[in-house]
C-alpha cells in the first residue's frame, strides 16, 4: 500500500496525535515530514503535559519520519512575499514548513491547526 506524503506544519496536530495515542499508527500509514522547528516546538510543548513525552528524534533515527532543515535564506525569501498582517500571524515552524512547501515540486497532504496556513496557501 502506498503511503501518503504528509507534511505537518505545526506542533498542534503532533501533540494531539500523541495525546490520543495514535501517533504510531499515523506514521505507519503516512510518510511524515516535519520541519526541525516544528519538531522542536512539539517537544517543548509536550513538557506541559504530565503523560506525554514527544521526542521526534527517536522516530527520525529509526527512519520512521523525516525532519527537514530549510535554508534560512529560503525561509526569509518566502516570508518577504507577504504583507505585515500575514507576517505577524505565521509562526516560526509554519514559516519554515511553508517555505519548504513553496519550493517543493512534490504533491503533499498538509495538516495544520492554524487558519493562517490555509490563507497563505490560498
Amino acid at each position: 500500500m502506498k503511503k501518503f506524503q504528509f507534511l505537518l506544519l505545526d506542533a498542534g496536530p503532533i501533540i494531539k496525535l500523541f495525546e490520543l495515542g495514535i501517533w504510531e499508527e499515523f506514521i505507519k500509514k503516512c510518510d511524515v515530514t516535519i520541519s526541525r522547528t516544528v519538531a522542536e516546538e512539539a517537544q517543548y510543548a509536550s513538557l506541559e503535559f504530565e503523560d506525554i513525552c514527544i521526542d521526534l528524534g527517536v522516530y527520525e533515527e529509526k527512519d520512521l519520519i523525516k525532519i527537514i532543515d530549510v535554508k534560512l535564506s529560503n525561509v526569509k525569501a518566502f516570508h518577504e512575499k507577504f504583507d505585515q498582517q500575514y507576517k505577524v500571524s505565521i509562526h516560526a515552524g509554519e514559516k519554515e514548513t511553508l517555505a519548504f512547501l513553496y519550493n517543493s515540486s512534490e504533491d503533499w497532504r498538509v495538516c495544520s491547526a492554524d487558519h493562517v496556513v490555509f490563507r497563505v496557501l490560498g
